[in-house]
């Protein structure tokens, strides 16, 4: 039986840490207004210069490299979705799909999963039941007798809790079908996603469709004893639509859902807050995820706590919105609603994101960061974003990232000989390594310096 949950959220009163005490306020008035004396001398100095009128106009004006590096990222870029054009123009032509569907069938996989089909084989590995079991017991008591919490001070990256949700990202890339007539085909679509969710122990639920009849969507994944739920999106390797979103950096103001978010991705941010649906809907994937949220609360049987541990997750395009989705239920969870005592039926807990690209300007950092502090300090969150093609990175920092080595065995990956030599080719190696196939290869292969000891879950 595992020990006591030491949660202290579950109290009625509430035993938070504030970041200023009474004894500090007055500390802490003094500094903001010294700070804000530096900031209007700052304005006043560059006025008196003339750098004022200069900042007016486009900064890259001003700054050749980055004049050089914006026209080569536009051409780039340009070239790059040309090509994505034709890969998803050719692959829709009925004697291409004549050719694929009987091999997907066979296989039982998605053109996202083609390189390592056994990815979702629970019984591939005894590897797999020990990942899973020792995520299930940390992801249903974060702050229980096995796991180690992040604090004030450090947060603490789970491996096992990073494979299972890499292993449902990559999960959601096997829908059949996009959301088109969604009443009837939403069965068919999810019926890989339910199979392998049952063979993991989890059930799953389609919560949205992200505004768009492409293939994004936001899934829930949770256990019926430890009801812990993830929420998370995927998308389509060869849906041209959601290639350009990537591409295509428009900046849109954010501020109306994510406080502090001035410059955001508009594709990324739209889909997760459509404004061009009726103002009454809003946000739908925030209610739809909260009634599903509620309807497992509110289920007496076989639930152990009043409450759902949320973990958001996703891949590339899905990790964009994961990440949009988690900045908006860090700084607004009361968009989950409470239960019947006040407290919150919903704790947001870690995220989880692999590939992700860029979401928004140093703006959008500082609001993120603002609003992971303002909440308690009893149970610090963090997003963490894994990628296995970045080599601008030096091999050690005091910065805010890691490189996890190599040390130990997991469950045996083998990619198949022509995704080994892609992965060695220029250019083409940072797609074949952004794959989530390449994610879980990676993954499963480290381990801590010593001996994990795995913990029994039931």
């Amino acid at each position: 039986m595992m020990p006591p949950s030491t949660d202290v959220r579950k109290r009625p009163s509430t035993n938070s840490q504030p970041l200023i005490g009474p004894p500090h306020g007055q500390k802490h008035a003094e500094l903001c207004e010294h700070l804000r004396k530096k900031q209007v001398a700052d304005l006043a100095q560059v006025s008196e210069h003339g750098t004022g009128i200069l900042g007016c106009l486009p900064s890259f004006l001003l700054d050749p490299v980055g004049l050089a590096s914006a026209l080569i990222f536009a051409v780039g870029t340009t070239v790059m979705l040309f090509f994505s054009l034709i890969v998803s123009a050719v692959w829709r032509l009925p004697i291409v799909q004549n050719y694929w569907r009987p091999i997907s069938a066979k296989k039982n996989i998605g053109l996202g999963n083609l390189a390592y089909p056994l990815i979702f084989e629970f019984g591939a590995s005894p590897q797999n039941k020990l990942i899973r079991d020792a995520a299930f017991t940390v992801m249903s008591d974060p702050v229980g007798y096995y796991a180690r919490p992040s604090t004030a001070e450090a947060r603490s990256f789970d491996l096992e809790v990073s494979k299972i949700l890499m292993m449902l990202s990559a999960l959601v890339y096997e829908r059949d079908v996009a959301g088109k007539d969604a009443y009837k085909k939403l069965g068919t679509a999810d019926r890989k996603i339910n199979q392998v969710a049952n063979d993991w122990g989890l059930n799953y639920a389609s919560v949205s469709e992200l505004a768009t009849n492409t293939s994004p969507l936001c899934g829930a994944f949770w256990h019926p004893d430890y009801n812990f739920l993830s929420s998370l999106q995927g998308t389509d390797p060869v849906e041209f639509k959601e290639w350009a979103i990537d591409f295509t950096f428009d900046y849109t103001d954010g501020r109306g859902w994510l406080p502090g978010f001035t410059k955001v991705h508009a594709g990324f941010y739209n889909q997760i807050f459509p404004q061009k649906l009726n103002h009454a809907t809003g946000a739908f994937l925030i209610p739809r995820s909260a009634l599903l949220s509620a309807r497992l609360s509110a289920d007496p049987y076989d639930l152990v706590q009043d409450h759902v541990n949320l973990y958001v997750t996703g891949h590339s395009l899905g990790a964009a919105l994961a990440s949009v989705f988690y900045s908006r239920a860090i700084a607004s969870p009361k968009d989950f609603g409470l239960n019947e005592e006040g407290g919150q039926q919903v704790f947001v807990r870690d995220a989880y994101c692999f590939g992700t690209p860029i979401l928004g300007d140093p703006d959008c950092i500082s609001a993120f960061n603002q609003a992971v502090h303002e909440r308690d300090l009893d149970h610090p969150q963090a997003l963490w974003r894994s990628q296995t093609a970045v080599t601008l990175s030096p091999r050690y920092s005091s910065q805010h990232y890691s490189h996890l080595e190599r040390g130990g065995e997991g469950p045996e990956v083998t990619l198949p000989p022509i995704f080994w030599l892609l992965e060695r080719l220029p250019i083409i190696r940072r797609v074949v390594a952004h794959m989530p196939s390449s994610y879980w290869d990676r993954l499963t292969k480290v381990h801590a310096e010593n001996d994990i000891e795995y913990v029994r879950w039931h």
